[in-house]
């Protein structure tokens, strides 16, 4: 487990660096995280769902499902209210908007 915060911190910290000296070009993060979202959310998952044993606890992996749809809610929420959007076309777009931008 400490392997994986390490080498989290590291990576985290390289980007960091790299993207203040600017050795990086300006749109990689933006790439880096839909490359991220798009691929290595899906392989988690799939990776996740192959290895775990669920025997014991049937119930947890609804249990997450659930919880995390409703954070995702609640967030959107707060977004949307904290942005103001009153009309309806907004509120409909916000997901596109935030998936495009």
């Amino acid at each position: 487990m400490w392997t994986i915060i390490i080498s989290s911190i590291f990576w985290t910290s390289l980007g960091s660096c790299l993207q203040r000296l600017n050795c990086l070009p300006p749109s990689f993060a933006k790439k880096l995280g839909k490359c991220l979202y798009w691929v290595g959310v899906p392989l988690q998952i799939f990776g996740m769902a192959l290895t775990a044993n669920f025997n014991e606890a049937v119930w947890l992996p609804p249990m997450v499902t659930i919880a995390v749809l409703l954070l995702g809610l609640v967030i959107a929420v707060l977004c949307l209210h904290r942005q103001g959007l009153q009309r309806k076309a907004e509120r409909g777009s916000f997901v596109l908007r935030r998936v495009i931008n």
